[in-house]
């Protein structure tokens, strides 16, 4: 894990290239750390990316926007691993809604 401070926090810049080639070494350096975690095997990597860290700050802001009503997880159907279960659950889950939506656009068709 590695904490790294953002220069360029609370204000805007043209170009964020420099930094990111800053950065290079120590991805280097993590990547080799987690490779040598899971015993040298680098095939064990399912996915390697940002997406943990967004969903995080997106729970953050939800939950510091006073919208989130005191929330502070987000439920991932499926887990990062297994992104066919949880397209599995969200179409489920929409095709439960359907009828109650049906029956919404019904009544407010003859309160019209």
């Amino acid at each position: 894990m590695a904490l790294v401070r953002n220069p360029f926090a609370g204000g805007y810049a043209e170009e964020l290239q420099p930094a990111m080639e800053d950065l290079k070494p120590l991805g280097r350096e993590l990547t080799e750390r987690l490779i040598a975690a899971l015993g040298g095997d680098a095939g064990a990597i399912d996915g390697y990316g940002k997406g943990g860290d967004m969903v995080n700050q997106m729970r953050r802001r939800f939950a510091a926007s006073g919208n989130g009503a005191g929330y502070s997880h987000v439920i991932v159907f499926g887990g990062v691993n297994d992104l066919g279960l949880g397209a599995a659950i969200a179409v489920f889950l929409f095709l439960l809604v359907i009828p109650i939506l049906a029956l919404n656009i019904r009544r407010f068709r003859r309160e019209a």
